[in-house]
């Protein structure tokens, strides 16, 4: 993990990191980072959400990464939960 604050001012003038042609990529290896770590939350209704998570290896040719959970309820904790879920599950070490 590495801290964004160095990039902060650049990312809040940039387009959405998701439609920016590489601009994330740009920014997490200005922080050298190994990867680049995006996500977009998609609203279903007001009780479903999809939140997706993209990760993206800048140190060879590897395919992104993309990791996707379903949330029921728009709160900080099916978040937490969310994410969670996604890390131990999904993006754990070696997957």
């Amino acid at each position: 993990m590495v801290s964004t604050e160095p990039v902060r001012d650049e990312v809040t003038r940039s387009a959405d990191l998701r439609r920016c042609n590489g601009c994330a990529d740009d920014f997490a290896r200005k922080l050298g980072a190994d990867v680049a770590i995006t996500g977009e939350v998609q609203k279903v209704s007001n009780l479903i959400l999809n939140l997706n998570v993209y990760v993206k290896s800048l140190t060879g040719d590897a395919p992104e990464k993309a990791y996707s959970v379903d949330l029921r309820g728009d709160t900080d904790e099916s978040f937490d939960r969310g994410i969670r879920f996604l890390v131990e599950n999904n993006m754990g070490a070696g997957k």
